[in-house]
């Protein structure tokens, strides 16, 4: 499977304060876009190359504020959980149950 590639990100709130990532490929006309949908942007970035959203959430991780920290972090789970197939979940169920009848002998 091919990763999409984005050459910039924002982190922005909207009207109820729930801040997200938001990647994109043309910065100006997102920018606009966020501000006609009045979303407050609290970070924003360009890139010179094209990024992964994994390589850009590693990026802001470093280089976040403080008060940016939980929203990226949720980002990286919101990630890493689209990335579970059916096959892990299965795996886990089995794991419970070994663990389970280990337990119950």
């Amino acid at each position: 499977m091919k990763s999409k590639l984005f050459d910039c990100v924002f982190i922005a709130s909207d009207s109820k304060q729930r801040k997200k990532v938001r990647f994109a490929n043309d910065h100006d006309k997102r920018m606009k876009v966020l501000n006609r949908d009045k979303f407050v942007i609290h970070y924003s970035k360009s890139f010179d190359q094209k990024m992964t959203q994994e390589s850009i959430l590693e990026y802001l991780n470093e280089h976040c504020d403080i008060d940016d920290e939980d929203t990226v972090d949720e980002a990286i789970a919101r990630l890493n959980k689209s990335k579970t197939s059916v096959d892990d979940v299965l795996e886990a169920i089995r794991n419970r149950k070994r663990l389970d009848q280990q337990t119950a002998v």
